[in-house]
Formats: structure tokens, C-alpha cells, sequence
């Protein structure tokens, strides 16, 4: 899937989180942050999506939030909620990645979805994700004066739990839709004292990738998700995309590359009998701009020179 989970983080140093190491620009982080007697807030260049307060005496607390990555990220520590009594503040941030270009822009949508606070059992609910637009990420967040357990949300892809000792943690679980999302149902025990729960979703905008420079000189493509590695030969510019030809399992292919970044998923072999039909398969899915069987190209895993590789975003 182009969706997927670049890496995570989780912290009970009070206050402070490192995030993961490499995070690019328009990667999108996700923060759960849970405290007691809390101090402070959201961290810088954040934006808050739910704040639940306590129900009881306990003076619980969670904070979820996100920010669409710059680049300067990586390996840097945020600065959220700070305990100010016993135990420290619980963190999960988890960031997410699409490998068909960088997220620009995203829509969070908390009606409908679960927000409980309460000294009971919770009643859960269901995020009416199916009827959100994919690409999309549902996210469930927990705390309770206790350990969640069983933090339950399905379907998941992972759910994270930071847990230190007997006392309160903080889980965070999520789904990812590339297309035809499905609705997610959460919900716990009662833990003791305070149980919160929030469930949302998040609509993703992604800007394809694009490749600004057609004069590519000979290496190979590799599709993502390792799919197939095409060694090109010669390429033929166009206006709106490259032919290239080359081999692909020992085979020699011709596939169209389109400017968006795209390659023709699996090129079929080129033989004697069915040269001309290819040719016309591939002319036609440039003018139509349709998109059967197609994959990303992975520059990262690719041999062409970098200057050559898809190098922007529009």
C-alpha cells in the first residue's frame, strides 16, 4: 500500500519525546500524550485535535495532536504535557508516510467519532470512517487511571501501548486506508478511577512526486514494494513522460513513465509478434492518462543519477 508507518516513538521522561530518526518533509506525525496534574500543552508546531479532561479527583488527562512534517524533524525531542504528580507523563507518537508523494495538507474528523471521559466503564463507540475520503489514517487513543488492557480497535493495522509499573498508560492504535475505508470500532474496560477514549480519522491530501528531467541516462527503476527492477537501456523523451526501453527478469520490455513518477506495473515482454501492440498499449495510457496496473517508482532504491530521479513536488 502507499500508506504506511515510517516509525514511532514512545517516552516516560517526563514531558519530553525524541522522534524517530529520518522523518522527511511530508511525513505526518500523530502525538498521544497522557498526564496527571498536568503542565503545558501541545508541543511547538503542533495542532491539537482532542484534549479530554478528568472525571474524578485523579486529574487525568489526554492530548492528541499531529503535525505534517518539514524535514527538520528527525531525532529532535517535543516537548508536550509534564506530570506534576505520580507517574510521569506517558507519550506514543507514531509517523506516518505515503509513498506516492509528500502530505500536504490534511482534514481531521472528530464528529461522530469517540471522545469519553468517564469513571466507569466506557461505553466505546464506532469512527465512522467509511464514510470519510481515502487516502485516510483512523487513530484511537487511551488512558486510564490504570493499564488499558485490552485496549481494543478494529480493525487495526498496530496498537502501541507505553506502560511503566502498575500505573496509568497511554496506547495509541491506528488503520490505514489507501482506498475503500471501513468503519473502526474502539473500547475498553473500566481501569480504575478515569477511563478516556478518542477515536477520529484523518483525510489525507498527497502530492504526487514529480520528475523534472527526462534526459535519463541508463540504470535501473526500481518499482516500490520491490515489484519488479526494470534496467533501462535508451529512453525516448516526451512532452509528458519518457518511453523506456530495457529488461526486466531477462526479458526485454518497453514501458511508458509518466512525469508523475508512475511506471507501467510489470512491462510485458517484448516479442516479435507483439512489439506494435505494446507500443500502441503504452501511446494510448499516455494520452488517456489512465492508470491500470501501475507502481511508484522507488528512487531511493533506484540507480539513475540523482539529479535524474524524482526530485520535486508540485
Amino acid at each position: 500500500m502507499a500508506l504506511s508507518k515510517f516509525g514511532s516513538a514512545t517516552e516516560n521522561a517526563d514531558g519530553t519525546l525524541v522522534l524517530p530518526a529520518s522523518i522527511q518533509a511530508g511525513d505526518l506525525i500523530v502525538l498521544a500524550d497522557s498526564a496527571f496534574d498536568d503542565t503545558g500543552g501541545v508541543p511547538t508546531d503542533f495542532t491539537g485535535i482532542l484534549n479530554s479532561d478528568d472525571v474524578s479527583a485523579t486529574s487525568l488527562r489526554l492530548q492528541t495532536s499531529y503535525k505534517i512534517a518539514v524535514g527538520t524533524e528527525g531525532g529532535t525531542t517535543i516537548t508536550g504535557m509534564t506530570s506534576g504528580g505520580t507517574p510521569v507523563s506517558r507519550k506514543v507518537a507514531v509517523v506516518f508516510r505515503d509513498s506516492i508523494g509528500p502530505i500536504t495538507a490534511v482534514n481531521v474528523v472528530t464528529a461522530g467519532g469517540v471522545h469519553q471521559s468517564t469513571g466507569s466503564n466506557p461505553a466505546g463507540g464506532t469512527i465512522p470512517s467509511a464514510s470519510g475520503a481515502a487516502p485516510l489514517i483512523v487513530c484511537g487513543a487511551f488512558t486510564a487511571s490504570n493499564i488499558v488492557s485490552p485496549a481494543n480497535f478494529s480493525p487495526s493495522d498496530e496498537v502501541i501501548s507505553n506502560n511503566v509499573g502498575a500505573n496509568a498508560n497511554v496506547v495509541f492504535a491506528y488503520k490505514m486506508y489507501d482506498a475503500s475505508p471501513a468503519d473502526v470500532a474502539m473500547d475498553s474496560d473500566d481501569e480504575g478511577a478515569t477511563n478516556i477514549l478518542q477515536g477520529f480519522y484523518i483525510e489525507l491530501t498527497i502530492t504526487p512526486d514529480v520528475i523534472e528531467d527526462f534526459e535519463l541516462d541508463t540504470g535501473a527503476f526500481v518499482l516500490a514494494g520491490g515489484a519488479l527492477t526494470f534496467a533501462v537501456t535508451r529512453v525516448w523523451p516526451l512532452e509528458t513522460g519518457a518511453f523506456a526501453f530495457g529488461t526486466a527478469n531477462g526479458e526485454g520490455r518497453l514501458a511508458f513513465i509518466r512525469r508523475d513518477g508512475f511506471i507501467h506495473a510489470d512491462p510485458p515482454p517484448l516479442r516479435s509478434r507483439s512489439v506494435f501492440r505494446k507500443i500502441r498499449d503504452a501511446v494510448r495510457l499516455r494520452k488517456t492518462g489512465a492508470q491500470p496496473e501501475l507502481h511508484k517508482i522507488d528512487t531511493s532504491a533506484s540507480s539513475l543519477s540523482a539529479a535524474r530521479k524524482v526530485v520535486s513536488s508540485e
